[in-house]
This record gives C-alpha cells, sequence and structure tokens, in this order.
C-alpha cells in the first residue's frame, strides 16, 4: 500500500520454502490453511496466527 512500510518478503519466501518441505516430508498432510498470516515490516519477520492441518486417514491412499 502507498506510504506503508515495504513487507518483509524474505520471510513470506522462507515461510512458503518451510511449508513446502513440511509437505514433502509429512505426505499423509491432505490441507493446510494458514489465516492468518500476519506480515511485518522488511526485517521484522511473519507469524502464522492460525493454522489447520487435515491428514489422510491411516492407510488411505490420498
Amino acid at each position: 500500500f502507498r506510504g506503508k512500510p515495504k513487507a518483509d518478503l524474505e520471510a513470506i519466501h522462507k515461510l512458503l520454502v518451510s511449508l513446502s518441505d513440511l509437505v514433502i516430508d509429512h505426505p499423509e498432510i491432505r490441507e493446510l490453511d494458514i489465516n492468518p498470516l500476519l506480515v511485518y515490516s522488511e526485517g521484522k519477520g511473519a507469524t502464522v496466527a492460525d493454522v489447520r492441518i487435515i491428514l489422510s486417514a491411516p492407510g488411505s491412499e490420498e
């Protein structure tokens, strides 16, 4: 937004890479919902305020 400090894009990048690694390491994750993701100004990081993870049923091949 105009006049606002730049968002911490590096923090977003690191979060997305970490989430990708998590999903690769845990194929039982069927859904992952982050809401909200709080992103602070450049260099200040980001915070996942709430997350919901849905797993596949044991033994299922989803």
